[in-house]
């Protein structure tokens, strides 16, 4: 009873939420007066404090603890940016009310600039074949154009940590990791020696517009899922219930597999679809890690890598993917591969992991779909765990930044994902999701559960310095239809502890090669 009722408060308020949203979508039909040439007057909320002390404005969203007389005199902190499939960074006038998004993005920096006296000024990585964003970066070291923020692709972040761009945020003033606008999953499964050198969460839209979720066609599901089966009401209970597992979802799919021609194809009818470079979000959502820790704060490759859970997972998708029911293209997209995301943009298949920036297109293609976390290993396993595809961005604060400069890009950084969590985050569901599926308070409070089960695990983080191994493990055992999964494993074994033994050493020894 008591779950039912929370549950029941909890679509109470996101209802309250979708009413707001509404209003505020009305309003800026008509147009947001607000230019990068006004001022902001709205900046500081007076809101309310708790018994614990954090204060929270009139819509129940936590405030930073930045403080309220902070004046940087105009400063100009350089910020060197990646540009990501939506822009996060600087908004053109003209681009101010081509979405809600943009708005809330643009008002973001205005706030930020208003609250801190700082003047934001973003340097766009200029894409070329032969100068990547770390040789680019090289050029914006010192002088007159240095900058002394980073914001580049995620796979990129720990590239820039291990070649001593980067300063340990842990010993930045203002930062405060606690507050829900960063990646609490980072900050515990991407730390090393207890150094934390790049950052994400809110401040960040792509890193949950690039989420990984399981789509649904509610007709397909009608037909032939009977939920009763299940002990729930909906797809929906089964996620609160905890019982949404893999191998329920599995179950599910049984029998539902269509095949014209012994050819598997779009044409065809499946249970289940996904792009081989979308399934790594089942090795996570079984509550795999690719990377542990050592007592003294070094990280290791974790026993769950060649575990007998590993194991099993890789078999029960292979399993899956070569019956009927289930398609997954066994090579990269090459143009004359399957590709099942078509299979699902059709109409014909039940459910479709992809990322939810995507929904956009879907809606368009008329399909009538919810959206899930990816299922969880067992019942017995607490929290579901979504992973993000690598376009988002990861932010930094330049070692080679004078004490001063560090500490403005710090009140800088917080104060972006702070006002980014009160103002872009809810925009971000409004532009991709309010109005692709239902638009109820129960899809709302399905999105928050999906966005709260986003984790950043070490094996991606550091991409770079475990040369893929922390992905691409798991995804060419699947890709192969391996039946062996432990001796695929041990081929590779040696280099990745290699990589990650040469990743301690060179952590460990940061400091003094670089400078604190």
């Amino acid at each position: 009873m008591n779950r039912r009722f929370t549950r029941a408060m909890a679509i109470l308020l996101a209802l309250l939420f979708l009413l707001t949203a509404a209003v505020s979508c009305k309003k800026n039909e008509g147009g947001d007066d607000t230019t990068a040439s006004e001022p902001v007057t709205d900046v500081v909320d007076s809101g309310t404090e708790s018994d614990s002390g954090i204060r929270y404005d009139a819509d129940g969203y936590q405030m930073d603890k930045l403080p309220e007389d902070l004046d940087f005199n105009g400063k100009e902190v350089r910020i060197f940016a990646h540009p990501q499939a939506y822009n996060e960074f600087e908004i053109e006038i003209e681009q101010i009310n081509s979405s809600v998004l943009n708005n809330a993005v643009h008002r973001r920096n205005l706030k930020t600039e208003a609250r801190t006296g700082a003047k934001l000024v973003f340097i766009m990585e200029t894409v070329s074949e032969d100068q990547s964003y770390t040789s680019q970066l090289e050029n914006l070291q010192s002088g007159p154009d240095a900058c002394t923020i980073f914001s580049t692709y995620s796979r990129t972040a720990s590239e820039l940590m291990i070649k001593g761009y980067t300063a340990d945020l842990t010993e930045m003033d203002y930062i405060d990791f606690s507050a829900p606008w960063w990646s609490q999953a980072l900050v515990e499964k991407a730390s090393i020696y207890d150094q934390i050198h790049f950052c994400s969460g809110d401040i960040s839209p792509m890193l949950f517009a690039q989420t990984f979720t399981v789509f649904y066609n509610k007709n397909m599901v009608e037909e032939y899922v009977n939920i009763e089966d299940y002990d729930a009401e909906s797809l929906y209970d089964m996620v609160y219930d905890k019982t949404w597992t893999i191998d329920n979802m599995i179950k599910m799919c049984k029998g539902v597999g269509y095949n014209t021609d012994n050819t598997k194809d779009e044409n065809d009818i499946y249970g289940f679809t996904v792009n081989v470079i979308n399934q790594d979000g089942f090795y996570q959502a079984a509550g795999l890690n690719v990377l542990a820790y050592n007592d003294d704060g070094s990280v290791r490759v974790s026993d769950d890598m060649s575990s007998a859970k590993a194991d099993s997972l890789v078999k029960k998708l292979v399993d899956f993917y070569n019956s009927p029911d289930a398609m997954c293209n066994e090579q990269y997209l090459d143009g004359s591969q399957l590709v099942p995301s078509a299979a699902w943009e059709k109409g014909n298949s039940m459910f479709y992991m992809g990322i939810v920036k995507h929904a956009t297109n879907y809606q368009t293609l008329g399909l009538d779909f919810g959206i899930l976390p990816v299922p969880k290993w067992d019942v017995e396993q607490e929290n579901y765990y979504s992973i993000s595809g690598f376009a988002y961005a990861m932010w930094s604060i330049a070692r080679s930044a004078k004490e001063e400069d560090a500490d403005i890009s710090a009140a800088v950084l917080e104060c972006l994902a702070s006002e980014s969590y009160r103002t872009v985050a809810p925009a971000l569901y409004t532009t991709v999701l309010q109005e692709q599926t239902s638009n109820s308070a129960a899809d709302y409070e399905m999105w928050n559960t999906i966005k709260a089960s986003v984790t950043i695990e070490g094996g991606r983080c550091f991409d770079s310095n475990l040369e893929t191994l922390g992905w691409s493990i798991f995804r060419n055992a699947i890709m192969k239809r391996t039946g062996d999964y432990m001796s695929f494993y041990a081929t590779y074994a040696d280099k990745l502890s290699g990589n990650v033994a040469s990743m301690n050493i060179i952590m460990a020894t940061l400091d003094e090669v670089y400078g604190g």
